[in-house]
């Protein structure tokens, strides 16, 4: 989990604060390491997508596994919206892409182990981003973007459940980390 701190507080850095969006992280690192859930959670909504997966790595380390996948798919997704409304953003989406992928080996992993749930999970990630609306990509602005990215994410959830049984059985038969 250590490079993807690493690589989470790079884009954090990267994102975190434009001028001409007047976007910043209003939570550190270390708050988002530390302060109590609850706390942390109130504020995500207000904070660049990265502090999502800072979260995420701080939940798998308390071995908070299924709150880990929530906050994945929650940051995945506000990540994958931010990229599809600046694409040229390119270094900052290569960190993105890689932060994804090597989180998503230990939170895929664990999801793969109840397909019914991890279905349910990103529906919950799916209604927590419709009950939010994220500073650095605004509903009102990149509507076109957000319902993209979101047909995507419900493409997995979809797939997710027709596949079940080869998930299930791979988790069973792929030794654990």
């Amino acid at each position: 989990m250590g490079e993807s701190v690493k690589l989470a507080r790079m884009i954090l850095g990267t994102v975190g604060c434009w001028s001409g969006l007047a976007l910043c992280a209003s939570l550190t690192s270390t708050e988002l390491k530390t302060l109590p859930r609850p706390a942390v959670e109130a504020r995500l909504s207000s904070e660049p997508w990265a502090s999502d997966y800072i979260y995420v790595s701080r939940l798998l380390s308390e071995g908070n596994k299924d709150d880990a996948v929530f906050w994945y798919y929650v940051g995945q997704l506000r990540g994958r919206i931010y990229y599809a409304a600046h694409p040229g953003e390119q270094e900052s989406q290569e960190a993105f892409s890689a932060t994804t992928s090597q989180l998503g080996e230990s939170i895929n992993f664990y999801a793969g182990a109840d397909p019914t749930k991890w279905a349910d999970t990103i529906n919950k990630a799916l209604a927590w981003d419709a009950e939010h609306d994220d500073p650095q990509t605004p509903k009102d602005k990149f509507q076109v973007q957000r319902n993209q990215v979101r047909q995507g994410l419900a493409g997995l959830h979809d797939w997710t459940l027709q596949h079940a049984t080869q998930l299930q059985a791979a988790h069973k038969s792929t030794p654990k980390e």
